[in-house]
């Protein structure tokens, strides 16, 4: 297993651990995440499954228990801080549904173990202005319990640094007590709890109009 950027070829299997965490549209997902591979102030890793050249797919997670069960990609942190590849730049040309992904880029088995979404949102709370903000952090049912969601959070924080940030944040609902107690095994502090509203407004009618 190794943590490594994202790049356009996980694009499909980042659909699919995306809508696992949080259910929604598939296009809606796709152009999410194509959009954050393509701007500085964001990053997505994920954590490659080894290869099993008999079956020709990802299998494998080696020991968990030993030093090197998940590693950083030499290449992980090349280049300037934020710096986005450019192969997504035609991602979305000829439609934004996930149907414009080539046959090589859906895998017939699961590449990928799971993925950290990173963006540097204006404010966060408690930690101030301009923080790395952890929006989404998944491994698979499967890949859990065996120093994955550690490593992805690692690249995250790695690349939070190379940025100067003395903070990271992040969230989960009320009820998500697995997720609770994985952000404070891994070294967050709880600082506030919200509960968050909306209301609809009315559109306009013509008798509200001007003129």
């Amino acid at each position: 297993m190794r943590i490594r950027p994202a790049g356009q070829d996980d694009l499909s299997e980042l659909v699919r651990m995306s809508l696992a965490l949080l259910p929604g549209s598939r296009e809606e997902a796709l152009r999410e995440l194509v959009s954050l591979l393509r701007v500085d102030h964001a990053a997505v890793f994920v954590a490659e499954r080894d290869v099993d050249p008999e079956a020709g797919a990802g299998s494998g997670f080696g020991d968990a228990s030993g030093d090197d069960s998940v590693a950083l990609s030499e290449t992980a942190f090349e280049g300037p801080v934020g710096g986005r590849s450019e192969v997504l730049s035609g991602a979305l040309s000829g439609g934004s549904s996930e149907e414009g992904l080539s046959a090589g880029q859906v895998a017939a088995q699961p590449r990928l173990a799971g993925y950290a979404e990173v963006v540097v949102r204006s404010y966060a709370d408690g930690c101030g202005l301009d923080t790395p903000y952890l929006e989404a952090w998944y491994i698979d049912p499967d890949a859990r319990r065996q120093g994955v969601g550690r490593a992805l959070l690692s690249a995250v924080e790695s690349w939070a640094q190379r940025r100067g940030a003395d903070w990271l944040g992040s969230d989960c609902l009320l009820d998500n007590r697995t997720s609770a107690s994985a952000h404070l095994a891994s070294g967050f502090d709880e600082v506030d709890r919200v509960i968050q509203f909306r209301k609809r407004l009315k559109r306009p009618g013509p008798q509200d109009g001007s003129g």
